[in-house]
């Protein structure tokens, strides 16, 4: 496992853990490089920020990104970053 990922998530934990067992519970259905995707755009990291953070390429990341749209059910036009703060 990427050794970035594991000490992102144990910094992540010490202050969002609330958000991390919302996420869970809500949307269950996530698979783990979505899961992660969400908790990266929560923290404020950008898309390029992501790729260089999980090893993806850009197109990898964006496709997370629009399967976590449709299992969220939010419309292209609107802000995931905004929608992950309102869980």
């Amino acid at each position: 496992m990427n050794t970035n990922w594991i000490e992102f998530l144990e910094e992540f934990r010490k202050v969002n853990s609330s958000f991390i067992q919302r996420l869970d519970t809500r949307y269950p259905n996530l698979t783990p490089t979505q899961f992660r995707v969400c908790l990266y755009i929560y923290a404020g990291y950008s898309t390029n920020d992501i790729v260089n953070q999980l090893g993806l390429t850009k197109p990898a990341v964006e496709n997370h990104r629009y399967r976590i749209r449709k299992k969220f059910n939010v419309k292209k036009h609107q802000n995931l970053f905004t929608t992950l703060t309102n869980i």
